[in-house]
């Protein structure tokens, strides 16, 4: 780069997920949440209280199973196994009901027990500003996310809070730039 001189090097340089790994993977002490909580909230496993939490017989059998997935003995085995079937070795859960009945609170005792750190995307942060603005913080916030993954021994959780208004129903026949915005906030959303 020196012979260029630094007068030519006018952005950034970002490392790929498979090179972040590859350097820094096992290296916990590099995962820091303040570049990553401008645009989300972090919650941190070892600050949440306990709670007891009452659920249904059919819905404690999918929390407990989701808790077996994400235990950090098991959840390798299960990224494994999705790899082998040719799927994406995300786990993912879309938890529904009216407000109130304890959804996010769910989460934050599977993070709690799993050990697993949160970063809560909230749709008032990352859907505010100017147009184009939002696309650049999802963006930015999926990057962050997989080098944290990357270098992270337990995967953070990453919540979407109040899902559905980031994923509304796609506009056709678009001519406004929010219209437009909004399409391509989903694509990089289902993308991730």
């Amino acid at each position: 780069l020196e012979q260029y001189g630094n007068e030519h090097l006018t952005g950034q340089f970002a490392l790929s997920v498979k090179a972040v790994k590859t350097l820094f993977n096992g290296h916990c002490e590099l995962v820091n949440y303040s570049e990553i909580s401008k645009s989300a909230d972090v919650i941190l496993a070892k600050d949440i209280a306990p709670k007891e939490m009452f659920y249904s017989k059919e819905t404690q059998e999918e929390i407990d199973h989701l808790k077996y997935m994400l235990s950090p003995e098991k959840f390798e085995k299960v990224q494994q196994t999705l790899v082998n079937r040719k799927r994406n070795p995300a786990v993912i859960s879309l938890l529904w009901g009216p407000p109130g009945t304890g959804k996010t609170e769910a989460v934050k005792q599977i993070s709690r027990e799993s050990g697993r750190d949160i970063i809560l995307l909230d749709a008032a942060k990352t859907t505010m500003g100017l147009v184009g603005a939002s696309e650049k913080i999802f963006r930015s916030l999926f990057l962050s996310y997989s080098y944290i993954v990357a270098v992270s021994k337990l995967a953070p959780i990453l919540l979407m809070n109040e899902a559905d208004q980031f994923l509304s129903s796609r506009m056709k026949n678009v001519s406004s730039s929010y219209a437009r915005s909004e399409n391509v906030i989903s694509d990089i959303i289902l993308q991730a």
